[in-house]
This record gives structure tokens, C-alpha cells and sequence, in this order.
């Protein structure tokens, strides 16, 4: 459509050319090689790797769209410390993103970073505001997938059931799914990673003919028939079928942390109300050595020791959650101590520990996530992951 109105205002001044007076000079000649190609538009539905600096200092970012909603998360390369963000508005090529802190407690009056970008074919440049709006710096990104990342695409599905249309106010169930597409060049690593996103989607592995898109289809079909399976028959008079109870909805996101150094770290964020009190959410990362093609637990990133680790993990968790040094940690969590779980990721600087609610904390406190750089866990790293992320 872009292309046919360049074509009609180069036809328009082509025309308007020939009215003026015979002394002005020649019009050029308009040939279809001379019309600058237009940049293809974006699709609604991308991951994009940027590296780049914000203020100087080195960043990596991962980004996600999923439509109008766009996603992600960025650190600091020095730092490592996780920023999320997420769009406040998309206009064109324009882009406002809002940092949030994921794993804590807000309002909605609280003030956070903003990051105010331009897009072009391959890049991100513009200004990162500070929360008071007192501080600005200037943000250079370029999309870039250097030797040991690697390219996927991204995709939306949605779909929902009103099992009995003649109820009123009846049961209805909602799902919807974004994820993540290896690339369809068909490498060892791709083929590993697109048996990896079939297993977190809760299938076994698939053969080399089936596509994530089946997966996420059938993934969708199978939850909103189990949902209508589960539900009672209208003719039981006893049951009200208006009630919250039987009104589900289902949000699954995931996304990318990390992609370098043929390391790719997977988040899958879940949303669900199943007419409880409140939805449930929570968090999972999964950890892809692509190289040796495995998934990585704990043991293959740290050694255990309850004793040495621990004072780290309180030195960390006070900072979080600003418990005083004399308060016990039990005014916050549901113990008086806390220790590494399998919830993972890590970067260039750390590992991130990732707490769901319930899991160390009351629901209320929401996500707990501790960073733990380098430097503290070294003496608990493993000789493998040492060699793999070029730690000394």
C-alpha cells in the first residue's frame, strides 16, 4: 500500500512538472529503479536480539512481540542485574517501554524508567528517562545475533468455549498462548530446540515433521476440552452454572533471557484463574546448553552447601525485600532462612534465583528473584560451567 502512494506522488509531481514555465529546468526522468526500496513492514509477532549501549554502558536485550504488547528484558553486561519492561505505547516507529520490577511489589503511582526508541530496519536508538524524569541518556541498540545466539521466531495463538450458549452468564473458558519458534533452518541446534519447546509446552518429543504450531494447537484444543470434559451437565439443578467457579482463563508467555555463548535460557510465564480466590501465576525457567544439546539443572551450574550458602542468600534476600539486619527473616518468609532452588537463570555477571509465590513467601509478597553475582558464587561453581562461560 506504501509503495502505491509513493507512486502517486511521483506521478503527481511528474505532472505538476510539466506546468511549470518552459525556462525552468527538466524534470528528471522517474524510472521503477529509481524509486528507493521501502524497508518491509514488521511482522506483528517477532523476538528480536539488540546489543548496544544505554549511557556508554554495554546492554543486552531481549524483546518479544506478541501484536500491540511488546516485551522483555534487558541487563547492564558489568551488572547483570535483570531489567523487564514492557510497551506503554506503540505508534509507528515509535516505542515507549516502561521498566518495571518484576519480582516486587508496586503501585501503581510509582514512577519507573522509561525507555522513549525509534525503530528502524535493524536498530533501536532514542532516550532512557529515569523514574523522577530528572536524568536522560542516550540509548543505541543494533539487532544482532553473534556466533553461539541464535534466531527464532515468535507467534500468538488464542481461542475460547462457551460450552452451554443457553446459560446466560455461563461457563466460558479463555486461552491463550505465545511462543517461541526455533528457526526453520534445519541445523542439530534448531531441531534440539524445537523438541525443547514442544517438552515445555508438556509434550514429548516430536518428530522432525510435526511443527510448533501443531504443538500449540493441539496444546490449546486438549486444555478447553478438558475444561468442557470437567464441567457438570445444565440439567443438574443443583449446581449454579453462572458462578465464577466455572469461568477459567489461561495466559502462557514465553520468552527469551538469555542467548549467547550457545546458551539459550527460555522463560514461560503462566497466568491462570480456575475460579479460585484469586488467578495464580508463576514462572519457570528452562537453561539449553546447545552445544552439548541438554537441558541444565543445578548440579551441572553449582555445588550445594547449605552451610557456605546461606549467608549469601540472606545478604541478598534483606537487600530485596529491605529486612533490617536485626529483623528475622521470618517477619517476611515463611522461614528464618532461604537456599538455591532449581528456578533458575544466569547471564554474563550472575545467577538469578527466581521464587514463585508460595514457594518462600505468602502470596501477597508476590515473585521473590535474587541475583547473585559471580564473584559470591564462584567458589560453588562447577568446573564445567566455569570452562563454558569463561570465568577465572
Amino acid at each position: 500500500m506504501k509503495n502505491i502512494f509513493l507512486l502517486l506522488f511521483l506521478f503527481v509531481v511528474v505532472i505538476s512538472s510539466c506546468k511549470e514555465p518552459k525556462n525552468s529546468p527538466p524534470a528528471k526522468s522517474i524510472t521503477e529503479d529509481s524509486i528507493p526500496a521501502l524497508p518491509p513492514p514488521r511482522p506483528d509477532n517477532y523476538y528480536k536480539r539488540y546489543e548496544g549501549t544505554i549511557a556508554g554502558q554495554k546492554i543486552v536485550m531481549q524483546l518479544t512481540a506478541a501484536g500491540n504488547e511488546i516485551a522483555g528484558m534487558y541487563y547492564y553486561e558489568n551488572l547483570g542485574i535483570p531489567i523487564y519492561f514492557s510497551s506503554r505505547s506503540i505508534k509507528g516507529d515509535s516505542l515507549t517501554l516502561d521498566e518495571y520490577p518484576l519480582a516486587d511489589r508496586f503501585s501503581e503511582t510509582d514512577k519507573f524508567p522509561t525507555l522513549k526508541l525509534a525503530f528502524s530496519d535493524s536498530s533501536l536508538t532514542g532516550i532512557w528517562n529515569s523514574g523522577d524524569r530528572i536524568r536522560a541518556f542516550p540509548v543505541e541498540l543494533k539487532e544482532t545475533y553473534t556466533a553461539g545466539s541464535y534466531k527464532f521466531n515468535y507467534a500468538v495463538i488464542q481461542d475460547s468455549i462457551i460450552p452451554y450458549p443457553e446459560v446466560q452468564g455461563g461457563p466460558m473458558a479463555k486461552f491463550k498462548l505465545s511462543y517461541i519458534i526455533p528457526d526453520t533452518a534445519q541445523t542439530d541446534a534448531n531441531k534440539f530446540l524445537k523438541n525443547e519447546v514442544a517438552v515445555i509446552l508438556g509434550y514429548d518429543k516430536i518428530s522432525s515433521n510435526t511443527s510448533i504450531d501443531e504443538i500449540a494447537k493441539k496444546f490449546s484444543s486438549d486444555y478447553l476440552q478438558s475444561y468442557k470434559n470437567e464441567l457438570p451437565q445444565p440439567n443438574e439443578d443443583s449446581i449454579d452454572l453462572t458462578s465464577p467457579t466455572f469461568k477459567y482463563e489461561f495466559d502462557q508467555r514465553m520468552g527469551i533471557v538469555y542467548n549467547r555463548q550457545d546458551f539459550v535460557i527460555i522463560s514461560s510465564n503462566n497466568y491462570e484463574y480456575t475460579g479460585g480466590a484469586h488467578p495464580n501465576h508463576s514462572t519457570t525457567f528452562f537453561c539449553f546448553d546447545v552445544r552439548e544439546q541438554k537441558r541444565l539443572s543445578a548440579k551441572d551450574i553449582f555445588v550445594r552447601d547449605s552451610a557456605k550458602l546461606q549467608p549469601i542468600f540472606e545478604k541478598a534476600i534483606r537487600k530485596m525485600r529491605k529486612i533490617p539486619a536485626k529483623e528475622k527473616l521470618s517477619s517476611v518468609l515463611f522461614e528464618n532462612y532461604i537456599l538455591p532452588n532449581d528456578n533458575f537463570f544466569f547471564n554474563d555477571a550472575g545467577i538469578i534465583f527466581f521464587y514463585n509465590p508460595y514457594e518462600i513467601a505468602a502470596y501477597v509478597y508476590g515473585d521473590t528473584e535474587l541475583f547473585i553475582p559471580y564473584s559470591e558464587m564462584m567458589p560453588f561453581l562447577t568446573d564445567y560451567f566455569k570452562e563454558r562461560m569463561g570465568l577465572r
